[in-house]
Protein backbone atom coordinates (compact mmCIF):
# COMPACT_ATOMS: atom_id res chain seq x y z
CA UNK A 1 0.00 0.00 0.00
CA UNK A 2 2.90 2.22 0.98
CA UNK A 3 4.43 1.79 -3.40
CA UNK A 4 0.80 3.09 -4.31
CA UNK A 5 0.61 5.79 -1.89
CA UNK A 6 4.22 6.34 -3.54
CA UNK A 7 2.54 6.27 -7.05
CA UNK A 8 -0.13 8.62 -6.33
CA UNK A 9 -0.08 11.89 -7.87
CA UNK A 10 -0.79 14.90 -5.98
CA UNK A 11 -4.55 15.50 -6.35
CA UNK A 12 -5.20 12.21 -5.63
CA UNK A 13 -2.82 11.93 -2.38
CA UNK A 14 -4.80 15.51 -1.43
CA UNK A 15 -8.36 13.30 -2.01
CA UNK A 16 -7.16 10.65 0.56
CA UNK A 17 -5.97 13.09 2.75
CA UNK A 18 -9.47 14.94 2.97
CA UNK A 19 -11.39 11.54 3.05
CA UNK A 20 -8.74 10.96 6.14
CA UNK A 21 -9.98 14.23 7.44
CA UNK A 22 -13.12 13.42 6.90
CA UNK A 23 -12.87 10.36 9.22
CA UNK A 24 -11.02 11.98 12.11
CA UNK A 25 -7.77 10.88 11.42
CA UNK A 26 -5.62 14.05 11.29
CA UNK A 27 -2.20 12.46 12.03
CA UNK A 28 -2.92 10.03 8.82
CA UNK A 29 -3.90 13.56 6.79
CA UNK A 30 -1.45 15.57 7.60
CA UNK A 31 0.98 12.63 6.37
CA UNK A 32 -1.14 12.71 2.71
CA UNK A 33 -1.24 16.67 2.61
CA UNK A 34 2.53 17.03 3.03
CA UNK A 35 2.99 13.97 0.27
CA UNK A 36 1.01 15.73 -2.10
CA UNK A 37 2.47 19.49 -1.31
CA UNK A 38 5.73 17.79 -2.02
CA UNK A 39 4.23 16.94 -5.84
CA UNK A 40 3.58 20.33 -6.26
CA UNK A 41 -0.26 20.45 -5.20
CA UNK A 42 -0.71 23.86 -4.19
CA UNK A 43 -4.05 23.67 -2.86
CA UNK A 44 -2.59 20.49 -0.11
CA UNK A 45 0.83 23.05 0.53
CA UNK A 46 -2.23 25.64 1.51
CA UNK A 47 -3.88 22.70 4.08
CA UNK A 48 -0.67 21.62 5.44
CA UNK A 49 0.24 25.36 6.64
CA UNK A 50 -3.44 25.28 8.41
CA UNK A 51 -2.43 22.42 10.14
CA UNK A 52 0.61 23.52 11.60
CA UNK A 53 -0.53 26.80 12.63
CA UNK A 54 -3.46 25.12 14.33
CA UNK A 55 -1.44 22.11 15.64
CA UNK A 56 -3.60 19.20 13.91
CA UNK A 57 -1.93 15.97 13.30
CA UNK A 58 1.58 17.48 14.25
CA UNK A 59 2.92 20.23 16.97
CA UNK A 60 1.91 23.36 16.20
CA UNK A 61 4.88 25.40 14.10
CA UNK A 62 3.49 28.57 13.34
CA UNK A 63 7.12 29.74 11.59
CA UNK A 64 6.50 26.51 9.06
CA UNK A 65 3.04 27.59 8.49
CA UNK A 66 4.44 30.62 7.24
CA UNK A 67 6.29 29.29 5.06
CA UNK A 68 3.94 27.34 2.78
CA UNK A 69 1.61 29.99 3.11
CA UNK A 70 4.21 32.70 1.78
CA UNK A 71 4.74 29.83 -1.02
CA UNK A 72 1.13 29.36 -1.87
CA UNK A 73 0.58 33.37 -1.95
CA UNK A 74 3.44 33.89 -4.51
CA UNK A 75 1.74 31.06 -6.65
CA UNK A 76 -1.14 33.68 -6.82
CA UNK A 77 -3.53 31.49 -3.80
CA UNK A 78 -5.22 34.38 -2.29
CA UNK A 79 -5.81 31.51 0.84
CA UNK A 80 -2.19 31.66 1.07
CA UNK A 81 -1.53 35.50 1.33
CA UNK A 82 -4.32 35.68 3.92
CA UNK A 83 -3.26 33.30 5.94
CA UNK A 84 0.40 34.42 6.05
CA UNK A 85 -1.10 38.00 6.39
CA UNK A 86 -3.40 36.97 9.37
CA UNK A 87 0.03 35.33 11.39
CA UNK A 88 2.01 38.20 10.34
CA UNK A 89 -0.13 41.12 12.19
CA UNK A 90 0.33 39.18 15.81
CA UNK A 91 3.45 40.66 15.65
CA UNK A 92 3.87 44.84 15.39
CA UNK A 93 6.74 44.45 13.27
CA UNK A 94 5.32 42.77 10.87
CA UNK A 95 2.22 44.47 11.10
CA UNK A 96 2.88 46.67 7.69
CA UNK A 97 3.92 43.30 5.33
CA UNK A 98 0.54 41.90 6.69
CA UNK A 99 -1.34 44.54 5.05
CA UNK A 100 0.22 44.40 2.24
CA UNK A 101 -0.45 40.24 1.93
CA UNK A 102 -3.97 41.09 3.08
CA UNK A 103 -4.30 43.64 0.04
CA UNK A 104 -2.80 40.97 -2.37
CA UNK A 105 -5.42 38.39 -1.53
CA UNK A 106 -8.22 41.12 -1.99
CA UNK A 107 -7.17 41.67 -4.93
CA UNK A 108 -6.67 37.88 -5.76
CA UNK A 109 -10.52 37.61 -5.09
CA UNK A 110 -10.63 36.50 -1.58
CA UNK A 111 -13.86 38.44 0.25
CA UNK A 112 -12.99 37.93 3.52
CA UNK A 113 -9.57 39.79 3.02
CA UNK A 114 -11.25 42.53 1.06
CA UNK A 115 -13.49 42.86 4.09
CA UNK A 116 -10.76 42.97 6.59
CA UNK A 117 -9.27 45.62 4.16
CA UNK A 118 -12.35 47.75 4.30
CA UNK A 119 -12.01 47.43 7.86
CA UNK A 120 -8.78 48.37 8.60
CA UNK A 121 -9.12 51.75 6.22
CA UNK A 122 -12.64 52.98 8.07
CA UNK A 123 -11.51 52.04 11.66
CA UNK A 124 -7.81 53.47 10.57
CA UNK A 125 -8.41 56.11 8.37
CA UNK A 126 -8.21 60.13 9.46
CA UNK A 127 -10.97 61.35 7.66
CA UNK A 128 -10.39 65.09 8.01
CA UNK A 129 -6.97 64.62 7.28
CA UNK A 130 -7.13 62.42 4.28
CA UNK A 131 -6.51 63.45 0.67
CA UNK A 132 -9.22 63.24 -2.03
CA UNK A 133 -8.26 60.13 -3.03
CA UNK A 134 -8.18 58.68 0.77
CA UNK A 135 -11.72 60.33 1.39
CA UNK A 136 -12.93 57.86 -1.96
CA UNK A 137 -11.36 54.93 -0.65
CA UNK A 138 -13.08 55.45 2.55
CA UNK A 139 -16.15 55.59 1.17
CA UNK A 140 -15.83 52.70 -1.09
CA UNK A 141 -14.67 50.63 2.17
CA UNK A 142 -17.89 51.80 4.47
CA UNK A 143 -20.38 51.20 1.88
CA UNK A 144 -19.28 47.51 1.57
CA UNK A 145 -18.91 47.11 5.66
CA UNK A 146 -22.31 48.15 5.20
CA UNK A 147 -23.43 45.97 2.81
CA UNK A 148 -22.06 43.05 4.14
CA UNK A 149 -23.56 44.11 7.81
CA UNK A 150 -27.27 44.55 6.02
CA UNK A 151 -26.70 40.77 4.26
CA UNK A 152 -26.10 39.73 8.33
CA UNK A 153 -22.45 39.36 8.12
CA UNK A 154 -20.80 39.23 11.37
CA UNK A 155 -17.41 40.78 11.07
CA UNK A 156 -18.73 43.81 8.58
CA UNK A 157 -21.43 44.46 11.67
CA UNK A 158 -18.56 44.37 14.50
CA UNK A 159 -16.33 46.69 12.48
CA UNK A 160 -19.27 49.20 11.74
CA UNK A 161 -20.04 49.28 15.25
CA UNK A 162 -16.63 49.47 16.48
CA UNK A 163 -15.69 52.69 13.81
CA UNK A 164 -19.41 54.55 14.85
CA UNK A 165 -18.06 53.88 18.76
CA UNK A 166 -21.45 52.65 19.56
CA UNK A 167 -23.82 54.67 17.13
CA UNK A 168 -24.92 52.59 14.85
CA UNK A 169 -27.58 50.68 17.26
CA UNK A 170 -28.43 48.37 14.21
CA UNK A 171 -25.01 47.14 12.96
CA UNK A 172 -24.06 46.88 16.74
CA UNK A 173 -27.02 45.17 18.07
CA UNK A 174 -26.64 42.59 14.68
CA UNK A 175 -23.31 41.95 16.13
CA UNK A 176 -24.45 41.89 19.43
CA UNK A 177 -26.87 39.21 18.67
CA UNK A 178 -24.18 37.48 17.05
CA UNK A 179 -22.23 37.00 20.04
CA UNK A 180 -19.78 39.75 19.90
CA UNK A 181 -19.50 40.65 23.21
CA UNK A 182 -17.63 44.32 22.41
CA UNK A 183 -20.41 45.05 20.19
CA UNK A 184 -23.19 44.42 23.48
CA UNK A 185 -20.39 46.66 25.70
CA UNK A 186 -20.55 49.26 23.32
CA UNK A 187 -24.25 49.21 22.58
CA UNK A 188 -24.53 49.42 26.20
CA UNK A 189 -22.19 52.54 26.52
CA UNK A 190 -24.43 54.38 23.85
CA UNK A 191 -27.28 53.60 25.79
CA UNK A 192 -26.09 55.29 28.84
CA UNK A 193 -25.30 58.62 27.10
CA UNK A 194 -29.23 59.04 26.60
CA UNK A 195 -30.64 61.70 28.38
CA UNK A 196 -33.17 59.05 30.24
CA UNK A 197 -30.86 55.80 29.66
CA UNK A 198 -33.28 52.52 30.03
CA UNK A 199 -30.37 51.03 32.76
CA UNK A 200 -32.64 47.27 32.67
CA UNK A 201 -31.63 47.30 28.97
CA UNK A 202 -27.80 48.58 29.48
CA UNK A 203 -27.11 45.99 32.58
CA UNK A 204 -28.08 43.26 30.34
CA UNK A 205 -25.82 44.20 27.29
CA UNK A 206 -23.26 44.93 30.16
CA UNK A 207 -23.61 41.81 31.53
CA UNK A 208 -23.41 39.63 27.98
CA UNK A 209 -20.67 41.52 27.25
CA UNK A 210 -18.70 40.85 30.46
CA UNK A 211 -19.64 37.18 30.44
CA UNK A 212 -17.87 37.13 26.65
CA UNK A 213 -14.92 38.19 28.55
CA UNK A 214 -14.79 42.02 27.47
CA UNK A 215 -12.88 44.05 30.88
CA UNK A 216 -14.49 47.10 30.55
CA UNK A 217 -18.08 45.98 31.20
CA UNK A 218 -17.30 44.24 33.91
CA UNK A 219 -15.83 47.56 35.37
CA UNK A 220 -19.27 49.28 33.68
CA UNK A 221 -21.29 46.88 35.95
CA UNK A 222 -19.30 47.78 38.70
CA UNK A 223 -19.84 51.38 38.82
CA UNK A 224 -23.54 51.49 38.38
CA UNK A 225 -23.64 48.29 40.64
CA UNK A 226 -22.09 50.54 42.98
CA UNK A 227 -24.40 53.37 42.19
CA UNK A 228 -27.75 51.85 42.50
CA UNK A 229 -28.48 51.95 39.06
CA UNK A 230 -28.24 47.80 38.63
CA UNK A 231 -30.46 45.92 40.60
CA UNK A 232 -29.11 42.60 41.81
CA UNK A 233 -25.72 43.20 40.48
CA UNK A 234 -22.42 41.23 42.03
CA UNK A 235 -20.17 43.18 44.14
CA UNK A 236 -17.77 45.26 42.70
CA UNK A 237 -14.72 43.47 43.85
CA UNK A 238 -16.31 40.07 42.37
CA UNK A 239 -16.78 42.15 39.04
CA UNK A 240 -13.07 43.33 39.37
CA UNK A 241 -12.57 39.90 39.49
CA UNK A 242 -13.72 38.83 36.46
CA UNK A 243 -11.75 42.28 34.86
CA UNK A 244 -8.71 40.84 36.10
CA UNK A 245 -9.40 37.31 34.34
CA UNK A 246 -10.57 39.27 31.31
CA UNK A 247 -7.08 40.90 30.94
CA UNK A 248 -7.21 44.62 33.03
CA UNK A 249 -6.55 44.04 36.75
CA UNK A 250 -6.33 48.19 37.61
CA UNK A 251 -10.19 48.08 39.79
CA UNK A 252 -8.98 44.42 41.77
CA UNK A 253 -5.94 46.19 42.97
CA UNK A 254 -7.27 49.16 43.74
CA UNK A 255 -9.63 47.40 45.61
CA UNK A 256 -6.76 45.54 47.71
CA UNK A 257 -6.32 42.43 45.80
CA UNK A 258 -2.24 42.59 46.17
CA UNK A 259 -1.81 39.44 43.48
CA UNK A 260 -3.76 41.55 40.75
CA UNK A 261 -1.43 44.69 41.73
CA UNK A 262 1.51 42.31 39.81
CA UNK A 263 -0.79 41.30 37.53
CA UNK A 264 -1.68 44.57 36.04
CA UNK A 265 2.41 45.85 36.12
CA UNK A 266 3.30 42.95 34.78
CA UNK A 267 0.33 43.30 31.61
CA UNK A 268 1.69 47.13 31.40
CA UNK A 269 5.52 46.09 31.39
CA UNK A 270 4.63 43.69 28.58
CA UNK A 271 1.77 45.71 26.43
CA UNK A 272 3.11 47.64 23.39
CA UNK A 273 4.23 49.90 23.73
CA UNK A 274 5.21 49.52 27.06
CA UNK A 275 4.16 51.31 30.26
CA UNK A 276 7.19 51.14 32.23
CA UNK A 277 5.84 53.63 35.07
CA UNK A 278 2.65 52.34 35.46
CA UNK A 279 3.81 49.08 35.46
CA UNK A 280 6.34 50.11 38.29
CA UNK A 281 3.53 51.51 40.23
CA UNK A 282 1.46 48.73 40.62
CA UNK A 283 4.75 46.56 41.54
CA UNK A 284 4.77 48.89 44.49
CA UNK A 285 1.11 49.02 45.69
CA UNK A 286 1.94 45.14 45.65
CA UNK A 287 4.76 45.30 46.85
CA UNK A 288 3.80 48.01 50.11
CA UNK A 289 0.92 45.37 50.87
CA UNK A 290 3.29 42.86 51.36
CA UNK A 291 3.74 40.35 48.53
CA UNK A 292 7.54 40.64 48.50
CA UNK A 293 7.70 39.06 45.12
CA UNK A 294 6.65 41.69 43.96
CA UNK A 295 9.30 44.11 45.55
CA UNK A 296 11.97 42.81 43.02
CA UNK A 297 13.83 45.62 41.12
CA UNK A 298 12.07 48.08 42.45
CA UNK A 299 13.77 51.65 43.12
CA UNK A 300 13.55 51.41 47.14
CA UNK A 301 14.17 55.54 47.09
CA UNK A 302 11.13 57.69 48.01
CA UNK A 303 9.33 58.76 45.01
CA UNK A 304 10.32 62.37 45.77
CA UNK A 305 12.66 64.58 43.05
CA UNK A 306 13.91 67.94 42.88
CA UNK A 307 11.41 70.16 42.35
CA UNK A 308 8.65 67.93 44.37
CA UNK A 309 7.24 68.21 48.00
CA UNK A 310 9.22 65.69 49.48
CA UNK A 311 6.68 65.32 52.38
CA UNK A 312 4.60 61.93 52.43
CA UNK A 313 1.76 64.19 52.90
CA UNK A 314 1.07 64.98 49.20
CA UNK A 315 1.84 60.99 48.55
CA UNK A 316 -0.44 59.69 51.02
CA UNK A 317 -3.21 61.99 49.29
CA UNK A 318 -2.26 60.72 45.95
CA UNK A 319 -2.57 57.04 47.37
CA UNK A 320 -5.90 57.71 48.78
CA UNK A 321 -6.97 59.31 45.34
CA UNK A 322 -5.19 56.66 43.02
CA UNK A 323 -6.05 53.57 44.71
CA UNK A 324 -2.39 52.87 43.91
CA UNK A 325 1.02 54.15 43.92
CA UNK A 326 1.44 57.34 41.98
CA UNK A 327 4.02 58.20 39.59
CA UNK A 328 5.90 61.31 38.99
CA UNK A 329 5.67 63.21 35.99
CA UNK A 330 6.81 66.57 34.51
CA UNK A 331 4.29 67.82 31.55
CA UNK A 332 5.20 69.42 28.55
CA UNK A 333 6.44 73.14 29.82
CA UNK A 334 6.06 72.55 33.65
CA UNK A 335 8.62 73.47 35.57
CA UNK A 336 8.62 70.65 38.04
CA UNK A 337 7.50 67.04 38.58
CA UNK A 338 3.77 66.18 39.70
CA UNK A 339 2.53 63.16 41.10
CA UNK A 340 -0.42 61.69 39.29
CA UNK A 341 -2.16 58.53 39.13
CA UNK A 342 -1.45 55.74 36.55
CA UNK A 343 -4.77 55.40 35.12
CA UNK A 344 -8.15 56.26 35.98
CA UNK A 345 -9.18 55.12 39.97
CA UNK A 346 -11.53 51.92 39.59
CA UNK A 347 -12.65 51.89 36.53
CA UNK A 348 -10.99 53.05 32.76
CA UNK A 349 -8.96 50.65 30.71
CA UNK A 350 -5.75 51.01 29.59
CA UNK A 351 -4.92 53.69 26.85
CA UNK A 352 -5.92 56.81 28.60
CA UNK A 353 -5.08 60.13 26.73
CA UNK A 354 -3.91 60.95 29.91
CA UNK A 355 -3.21 60.29 33.68
CA UNK A 356 -4.99 62.15 36.31
CA UNK A 357 -3.09 65.02 37.46
CA UNK A 358 -2.23 66.23 40.67
CA UNK A 359 -3.95 69.34 39.39
CA UNK A 360 -4.81 71.58 42.43
CA UNK A 361 -5.34 71.01 46.51
CA UNK A 362 -7.27 73.42 48.66
CA UNK A 363 -6.50 72.75 52.09
CA UNK A 364 -9.19 74.08 54.86
CA UNK A 365 -11.58 72.72 57.50
CA UNK A 366 -14.65 72.47 56.46
CA UNK A 367 -16.05 69.16 58.02
CA UNK A 368 -14.91 69.18 61.44
CA UNK A 369 -11.97 71.10 63.39
CA UNK A 370 -8.71 70.78 62.22
CA UNK A 371 -9.25 68.02 60.01
CA UNK A 372 -7.56 68.55 57.11
CA UNK A 373 -9.55 68.12 53.46
CA UNK A 374 -8.20 68.16 50.10
CA UNK A 375 -10.41 68.65 46.63
CA UNK A 376 -8.34 67.00 44.21
CA UNK A 377 -9.18 67.74 40.24
CA UNK A 378 -8.27 64.49 38.25
CA UNK A 379 -7.67 64.78 34.08
CA UNK A 380 -7.59 62.40 31.53
CA UNK A 381 -10.61 60.17 32.31
CA UNK A 382 -12.16 60.39 28.97
CA UNK A 383 -15.65 58.66 29.37
CA UNK A 384 -15.59 57.62 32.47
CA UNK A 385 -18.70 58.95 33.91
CA UNK A 386 -22.41 58.39 31.90
CA UNK A 387 -25.11 59.72 34.62
CA UNK A 388 -28.18 61.34 33.08
CA UNK A 389 -26.84 64.72 34.79
CA UNK A 390 -23.32 64.63 33.59
CA UNK A 391 -22.51 62.42 30.63
CA UNK A 392 -19.43 61.71 28.61
CA UNK A 393 -17.54 63.46 30.87
CA UNK A 394 -13.87 64.22 30.79
CA UNK A 395 -13.07 63.63 34.79
CA UNK A 396 -14.18 64.27 38.13
CA UNK A 397 -13.29 65.84 41.68
CA UNK A 398 -12.68 63.72 44.57
CA UNK A 399 -13.14 65.19 48.45
CA UNK A 400 -10.55 63.52 50.81
CA UNK A 401 -10.63 64.01 54.50
CA UNK A 402 -7.22 63.62 56.44
CA UNK A 403 -8.83 61.06 59.32
CA UNK A 404 -6.22 59.39 61.78
CA UNK A 405 -3.51 60.10 60.19
CA UNK A 406 -4.86 58.59 56.82
CA UNK A 407 -6.43 60.30 53.96
CA UNK A 408 -9.47 58.70 53.06
CA UNK A 409 -12.09 59.33 50.50
CA UNK A 410 -15.33 61.17 51.50
CA UNK A 411 -16.85 61.72 47.78
CA UNK A 412 -16.54 62.48 44.32
CA UNK A 413 -17.98 65.20 41.64
CA UNK A 414 -18.03 64.15 37.82
CA UNK A 415 -17.71 67.22 36.10
CA UNK A 416 -16.66 68.36 31.92
CA UNK A 417 -13.73 70.60 33.30
CA UNK A 418 -12.19 69.47 36.32
CA UNK A 419 -9.32 72.02 35.99
CA UNK A 420 -8.24 73.99 39.58
CA UNK A 421 -4.76 74.72 38.55
CA UNK A 422 -2.83 77.68 37.62
CA UNK A 423 -5.46 79.46 35.34
CA UNK A 424 -7.90 78.45 38.27
CA UNK A 425 -8.08 82.22 40.98
CA UNK A 426 -8.55 80.92 44.93
CA UNK A 427 -10.37 83.32 46.32
CA UNK A 428 -9.76 83.27 50.36
CA UNK A 429 -13.45 83.80 52.45
CA UNK A 430 -13.56 85.38 55.82
CA UNK A 431 -13.82 81.80 57.29
CA UNK A 432 -10.53 80.85 56.00
CA UNK A 433 -12.13 78.66 53.50
CA UNK A 434 -11.13 78.60 49.85
CA UNK A 435 -13.73 79.59 46.69
CA UNK A 436 -12.31 78.99 43.38
CA UNK A 437 -13.42 80.75 40.09
CA UNK A 438 -12.41 78.59 37.12
CA UNK A 439 -13.75 77.99 33.42
CA UNK A 440 -15.84 75.33 33.40
CA UNK A 441 -16.66 75.55 29.93
CA UNK A 442 -16.62 73.26 27.40
CA UNK A 443 -13.48 74.18 25.31
CA UNK A 444 -13.10 75.09 21.86
CA UNK A 445 -14.60 72.55 18.44
CA UNK A 446 -14.62 73.55 15.15
CA UNK A 447 -13.59 76.96 16.06
CA UNK A 448 -15.97 77.89 18.02
CA UNK A 449 -15.15 78.56 21.90
CA UNK A 450 -17.41 78.50 25.00
CA UNK A 451 -15.96 79.90 28.55
CA UNK A 452 -18.12 79.22 31.73
CA UNK A 453 -16.59 81.23 34.36
CA UNK A 454 -17.92 79.56 37.87
CA UNK A 455 -17.23 79.64 41.53
CA UNK A 456 -17.11 76.83 43.48
CA UNK A 457 -17.01 76.22 47.05
CA UNK A 458 -17.39 73.63 49.90
CA UNK A 459 -20.06 73.78 52.61
CA UNK A 460 -20.56 71.46 55.34
CA UNK A 461 -22.11 68.25 53.21
CA UNK A 462 -21.82 68.89 49.83
CA UNK A 463 -20.37 71.35 46.71
CA UNK A 464 -21.36 74.15 44.97
CA UNK A 465 -21.36 76.22 41.93
CA UNK A 466 -22.31 79.31 40.92
CA UNK A 467 -22.11 80.92 37.29
CA UNK A 468 -20.86 84.34 36.89
CA UNK A 469 -20.21 84.42 32.97
CA UNK A 470 -20.88 82.99 29.76
CA UNK A 471 -19.33 83.50 26.44
CA UNK A 472 -18.91 81.79 23.16
CA UNK A 473 -16.62 83.24 20.49
CA UNK A 474 -14.29 82.72 17.89
CA UNK A 475 -11.40 81.46 18.53
CA UNK A 476 -9.47 82.48 15.40
CA UNK A 477 -10.38 86.25 16.34
CA UNK A 478 -10.61 86.57 20.42
CA UNK A 479 -9.11 84.99 23.43
CA UNK A 480 -9.55 85.29 27.23
CA UNK A 481 -7.11 86.17 29.93
CA UNK A 482 -6.87 84.27 32.62
CA UNK A 483 -8.44 86.20 35.44
CA UNK A 484 -7.04 87.84 38.41
CA UNK A 485 -7.38 89.58 41.56
CA UNK A 486 -5.82 92.98 43.05
CA UNK A 487 -4.96 93.48 46.11
CA UNK A 488 -7.93 95.71 46.54
CA UNK A 489 -10.32 92.43 45.98
CA UNK A 490 -11.02 93.20 42.45
CA UNK A 491 -11.16 90.40 40.00
CA UNK A 492 -10.83 91.02 36.63
CA UNK A 493 -10.90 89.03 33.18
CA UNK A 494 -11.04 90.58 29.51
CA UNK A 495 -10.88 89.47 26.16
CA UNK A 496 -8.28 90.48 23.49
CA UNK A 497 -8.87 90.59 19.88
CA UNK A 498 -5.96 88.82 17.97
CA UNK A 499 -5.87 91.55 15.18
CA UNK A 500 -9.02 93.28 14.73
CA UNK A 501 -9.42 96.38 18.02
CA UNK A 502 -11.85 96.01 20.31
CA UNK A 503 -11.55 94.29 24.47
CA UNK A 504 -14.08 93.64 26.58
CA UNK A 505 -13.31 93.92 30.42
CA UNK A 506 -15.42 92.38 33.39
CA UNK A 507 -14.69 93.44 36.92
CA UNK A 508 -15.86 91.97 40.01
CA UNK A 509 -15.47 93.05 43.46
CA UNK A 510 -14.62 89.95 46.10
CA UNK A 511 -15.47 91.05 49.70
CA UNK A 512 -14.30 87.56 50.95
CA UNK A 513 -18.16 86.50 50.89
CA UNK A 514 -19.30 87.24 47.65
CA UNK A 515 -18.65 88.27 43.79
CA UNK A 516 -20.15 91.54 42.86
CA UNK A 517 -20.27 92.71 39.59
CA UNK A 518 -18.74 96.31 39.36
CA UNK A 519 -17.91 96.99 35.49
CA UNK A 520 -18.34 95.82 32.25
CA UNK A 521 -16.70 97.69 29.79
CA UNK A 522 -16.91 96.57 25.98
CA UNK A 523 -16.19 97.44 22.55
CA UNK A 524 -17.23 93.89 21.68
CA UNK A 525 -20.69 93.23 19.73
CA UNK A 526 -22.31 89.87 18.82
CA UNK A 527 -21.94 90.33 14.36
CA UNK A 528 -17.95 90.90 15.39
CA UNK A 529 -18.07 86.95 16.59
CA UNK A 530 -18.77 87.44 20.36
CA UNK A 531 -21.68 86.43 22.89
CA UNK A 532 -21.13 87.21 26.35
CA UNK A 533 -23.56 87.78 29.55
CA UNK A 534 -23.41 88.00 33.27
CA UNK A 535 -26.16 85.58 34.81
CA UNK A 536 -27.15 86.59 38.30
CA UNK A 537 -27.59 82.73 39.09
CA UNK A 538 -27.21 81.52 42.89
CA UNK A 539 -25.24 79.08 44.05
CA UNK A 540 -26.85 75.28 43.20
CA UNK A 541 -25.30 71.92 44.75
CA UNK A 542 -23.05 70.06 42.29
CA UNK A 543 -24.49 66.28 41.79
CA UNK A 544 -21.65 64.07 43.96
CA UNK A 545 -21.40 60.45 44.89
CA UNK A 546 -20.47 59.60 48.06
CA UNK A 547 -17.38 57.03 49.20
CA UNK A 548 -18.92 53.82 47.79
CA UNK A 549 -18.63 50.82 50.49
CA UNK A 550 -16.96 48.14 48.46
Amino acid sequence: MATSAACDSGPKLEAKARQAEAEKQPEEAFKLYQRACEKEALTSCLRLGSLHAEGLGTPKNEAEALKLFSRTCDAQLAEGCSGAASLLARTPTDAARARELEDKACTLGHKASCTERAVRIVQTLDVLAATPEQREEYSRALELIQGGCRSGGQRECESLCVASKGSEQDACRGACDKGVASACHLVAQALLKAEKPELKGVQELETKACEGGVAAACLSLARGGLRGWFKGAQPAKALAKRACDAGDCSAACELGDSQACLAESRRLASTLPPNPKAAEAYAATACRRGLLVACAGLNPSAPATEGTEASEDPLELMRAVCGVEPVLERPQGAEKDLLVCPRCPLAFPAGDVGAPTFSGVAMGSFLEPERKEALVALDGCEGYEFSGVTRGTFGRRVLLAHVKGQWKQLRYYPTNSPTLGEATLRLRTREGTDVFLSDEGPGCHMGGCSTVLKLTRLTEKRMEQQVVLSSDYDESRWYWSTPTQSEDGTVRIMLFPKEEEGEHIVEWKWDGAELTTQRVDSSVTKDRGVRSKLPQGSWRAVPSYDELKR
